[in-house]
């Protein structure tokens, strides 16, 4: 009958045969070209999302099974600045600005086709982040506010080592310090950490609180002394590591 049949146990590009018809009065030749290929059964990046820094080479490359792949873009649409690899499905580029998009992209032979789709969400890296200082001598009771200044896209805050002094707390969002001091305390020392999903930064703060001196005096205002007699006068006082030195006299 001159029927072909059977199962392919492997793949074949192109691979030429010429099958005979023939007689016994005459033959006749014909060649065909058999290309066996294995279905495309998975197709995946690995992830489904990406955060990529505005300024920064981005590349993913797929993990397919399956013979002779051609990759192409579904539906949505990458940047200017990007790129999709038709024969390995890597793609890449360089965001020069923030942005947010989806697309499906989409694996085919000429057995069968699969899509999948990813999401790509560009941000600014953060940069230039601190406080207007980074030592601090305050006074316990005093109410105490402190803001930072940065640079990129959505900054998280936390503490990454250390501890703030009693009182104070931090907010996550906007990074600002505040509260009422409550105890006092010596060299106090916490590092305040920014993220986003593309990079991180840290700020080392010091703090020192103290009680504020008051009702300063000492028991009289006027003394009378012998010669050669050693004499001690205390002050009375309120405060916290009180220092004294001779203003005038």
């Amino acid at each position: 009958t001159g029927m072909i049949s059977g199962t392919p146990s492997q793949s074949v590009s192109s691979q030429s045969v010429t099958i005979k018809a023939f007689n016994q009065v005459s033959d006749q030749s014909v060649a065909i070209i058999i290309t066996i290929l294995t279905p495309i059964s998975s197709f995946s990046y690995p992830q489904s999302l990406y955060h990529i820094g505005v300024g920064t080479m981005f590349s993913t490359t797929p993990s397919i099974t399956g013979d002779n792949p051609f990759y192409s873009l579904d539906s949505g649409f990458l940047p200017n600045t990007f790129t999709l690899n038709p024969s390995n499905g890597m793609i890449s580029g360089i965001p020069d600005s923030p942005f947010y998009l989806s697309v499906r992209i989409r694996a085919s032979n000429d057995l069968v086709d699969i899509t999948t789709d990813i999401s790509l969400i560009a941000q600014i890296p953060l940069s230039n982040f601190s406080y207007p200082e980074s030592s601090f001598f305050l006074v316990q009771g005093s109410f105490f506010q402190l803001d930072p200044s940065i640079l990129g896209d959505d900054p998280t805050y936390r503490i990454n080592s250390g501890e703030l002094p009693t009182g104070l707390s931090l907010n996550s969002t906007s990074g600002r310090i505040s509260g009422t001091l409550s105890r006092t305390m010596s060299s106090r020392i916490a590092t305040i950490g920014v993220f986003n999903h593309v990079n991180s930064l840290s700020f080392q703060l010091t703090f020192t609180i103290r009680i504020l001196p008051s009702s300063f005096s000492y028991p009289f205002s006027e003394y009378s002394f012998e010669t050669n007699r050693m004499i001690s006068i205390y002050p009375q006082y309120v405060g916290d590591r009180v220092q004294f030195t001779v203003e005038s006299g």
